[in-house]
């Protein structure tokens, strides 16, 4: 899936590709399914040119993520399964509120107890669905169109990441975010960054209690094909860049506005510390 947003709004691409051994002939109902549900594509594995094929699958994810994620298998020493399942998912967008260039300041951030770092920290004072509860702060940040925002979820006990973790699933985030209200003004700092993730979601599988479909003996795939198969390996990756975005006009427009004004800061959003962050889509969850 590709969604690009024009003029400046906001791009994404959420890719999702299943390869399989040549010799695999797959179910006509499965590749029904993955079609027109997931708008997933399959493609064949040629075993016999393991590097040509490990370089057209890396070319694919530099594709499908605008070049930020360039390698998934070693195309030297490629290891290819029966089964290689693949997401991938790409963002970049621009505020609806964007931060002033000018205004990111050196600021110390603090990773973990007796520890501090500097960072590059985005500041605004603006508008912007806030919430909270006894154990958390929530800001949202809209893109343009506002379709899609970036809610960042800020422990109020500056080490309490890893607590309130094992307590919000993916339906409290969504619950948390649609609570939010531009109640008034918020002053908002949060650090410029950018993550890649290359999730081991066989490893979080077999955790969760899901192990057959990587068994050789146990694995029943008999809907996807005939022949007797299993997972071997199964990849997620992802990258998300924040940073001030927007243009630099209107930038300067918005804030200069916001930070002369005198009227009294009702919260404060000060995210110097670990926290959680979401980007959702109309109810969605994507990253």
């Amino acid at each position: 899936m590709h969604i690009s947003q024009q003029p400046t709004t906001y791009t994404l691409n959420l890719a999702n590709r299943i390869y399989t051994e040549k010799s695999l002939v797959l179910q006509k109902k499965f590749v029904e399914i993955m079609q027109e549900k997931f708008e997933g594509e399959i493609y064949t594995m040629d075993s016999d040119k393991p590097s040509e094929t490990a370089k057209k699958i890396n070319q694919w994810l530099r594709n499908k993520t605008n070049n930020k994620i360039d390698k998934l298998i070693d195309e030297q020493n490629p290891d290819l399964s029966d089964i290689l399942i693949i997401n991938a998912i790409y963002f970049n967008g621009s505020w609806q509120y964007p931060f002033k260039t000018s205004s990111t300041i050196k600021e110390k951030f603090f990773p973990e107890e007796n520890q501090r770092i500097m960072v590059d920290m985005m500041r605004t004072v603006e508008f912007l669905p806030f919430a909270e509860d006894e154990n958390v702060k929530v800001i949202g940040l809209p893109y343009k169109n506002e379709e899609i925002s970036l809610y960042i979820f800020l422990p109020k006990v500056k080490f309490g990441l890893h607590e309130i973790e094992h307590t919000l699933d993916g339906s409290k985030l969504l619950a948390l975010a649609k609570s939010c209200r531009k109640f008034g003004r918020v002053e908002v700092r949060i650090p410029k960054f950018t993550i890649k993730t290359n999730f081991p979601m066989k490893n979080a599988l077999q955790k969760m209690g899901i192990r057959r479909a990587f068994s050789m003996t146990a694995a029943n795939f008999s809907g996807i094909c005939a022949r007797p198969t299993h997972i071997r390996n199964f990849v997620h990756k992802a990258l998300i860049e924040v940073n001030e975005g927007g243009t630099q006009a209107a930038a300067v427009s918005a804030i200069e506005m916001v930070f002369k004004s005198n009227r009294p800061i009702k919260r404060q959003f000060i995210a110097n510390h670990p926290f959680l962050f979401a980007l959702i889509k109309n109810e969605t969850i994507l990253f």
